[in-house]
């Protein structure tokens, strides 16, 4: 839990204002751009690694918002007066004790905003110049608290993207020695498997038999025919056992909803959906559109349930979860459907649509009983052998 990387925080640093500044004074100045907005200038007076996501931004207000959603009043107010006082009103601090060296420093503060507590806040020298040490800060802050689990969560995230960066390094050295060409997909883990440091970057670390796999449709490809590598998918979390696959049903959004995937480029990006990457090196925009899939289906209380993002995405829908709401949004087919988890009324184009049972949530999925989809975008079902195969009724 000390080590804390929060992924969907990372931003490129730039550099931290004055040389020497007193580490107290590096907290007011911290705090002084975040609260005007400057999410980013405000992480040029930390510590933290470098990330490489073009969403930092985005994701890090998905952070903070996922902190307040949390019940735990006490553990919110002590992560977030350090990391968005803006949202916590005023911030009063005494220092109580400081303690450290000339490189790294550890001060421990009684803080007053709505509530009253005590807050350690870790600095560490940079180039001659003190800085937060952001991870540590919040680390310990949240001890205890239910944001704890949610830094867990976002700890393992991290740890997995780092291990897809690691791999990317260990891709580029292959393709160094094989002439541009990247290694065959059903062999990809043993090509690489000599130039790891350690054999357990090849899977995340989330716990459990966990998997990355290789984008399938660019095996033995050389490099220079993708046509568009910033947006095409190379690595990815994938299903338990699973070291190969050419498409999104493959993926395994096991960070709270989210997958990591490697990109071509390089770049490791968090996302809920592939949708909108691509999977062929060719120049298409989006995957291709399935004609109909064939996913299997779950018998909960005498229904059919599929989970919704393996049957709906590959049919070109797009599907947005709304954590506040507890909604999710499907565009599909023409038609925009509102779910809630847990409610059999459901939303079709701004009209009541009831469905025979209420969504459920099963190990980060969202199950959907199948009659539901096929009544609000029009999909024939067939049933056999444990799957259902649904075939919008144009085609």
């Amino acid at each position: 839990m000390r080590a804390l990387l929060l992924y969907g925080m990372l931003a490129a640093l730039g550099p931290a204002f004055g040389q020497d500044t007193d580490p107290t004074t590096v907290l007011e100045l911290y705090q002084s751009v975040l609260a005007r907005g400057d999410a980013q200038g405000a992480l040029s007076h930390c510590a933290m690694p470098v990330g490489s996501d073009p969403n930092a931004a985005a994701q890090a207000m998905a952070s903070i918002e996922a902190m307040r959603q949390e019940t735990d009043i006490v553990g919110v107010v002590r992560a977030l007066s350090l990391f968005a006082p803006q949202l916590t009103g005023p911030v009063m601090r005494t220092v109580v004790s400081d303690e450290g060296s000339d490189t790294e420093r550890v001060i421990d503060y009684d803080v007053s905003t709505p509530l009253t507590f005590r807050q350690r806040v870790h600095y560490v020298k940079v180039d001659g110049t003190w800085r937060i040490d952001l991870a540590k800060s919040l680390a310990d802050n949240a001890a205890g608290t239910k944001i704890e689990s949610l830094i867990a969560s976002l700890t393992q995230r991290s740890r997995c993207a780092e291990r897809l960066a690691a791999l990317s390094q260990a891709l580029s050295r292959y393709m160094d020695a094989h002439n541009g060409h990247l290694p065959d997909a059903g062999q990809w883990r043993d090509s690489l498997r000599a130039s790891l440091e350690d054999p357990a970057t090849l899977d995340c670390p989330a716990g459990g038999p966990t998997s990355i796999a290789m984008n399938s449709r660019l095996s033995g490809l050389a490099g220079a025919e993708i046509v568009a590598p910033d947006k095409t998918v190379l690595l990815y979390d994938s299903h338990d056992g699973v070291a190969a696959g050419g498409d999104e049903s493959f993926v395994a959004r096991r960070h709270d909803g989210v997958a990591n995937v490697l990109l071509a480029s390089g770049a490791v990006v968090s996302v809920e959906s592939t949708y909108g990457l691509k999977w062929a090196a060719g120049a298409a925009a989006s995957p291709d559109v399935a004609r109909s899939v064939n996913r299997p289906i779950r018998m909960v209380g005498g229904v059919e349930y599929v989970v919704l993002r393996d049957c709906l995405e590959p049919l070109g829908a797009q599907i947005r979860w709304d954590a506040a709401a507890n909604t999710t949004t499907i565009s599909c087919l023409g038609r925009q459907l509102q779910l809630t988890e847990g409610r059999s009324q459901a939303v079709l184009d701004g009209a009541a649509l009831t469905a025979a049972a209420p969504p459920v949530s099963d190990q980060g999925k969202l199950l959907v009983p199948v009659s539901l989809l096929s009544r609000a975008f029009g999909l024939l079902a067939r049933f056999g052998d444990g799957q259902v195969s649904l075939t919008p009724d144009t085609m």
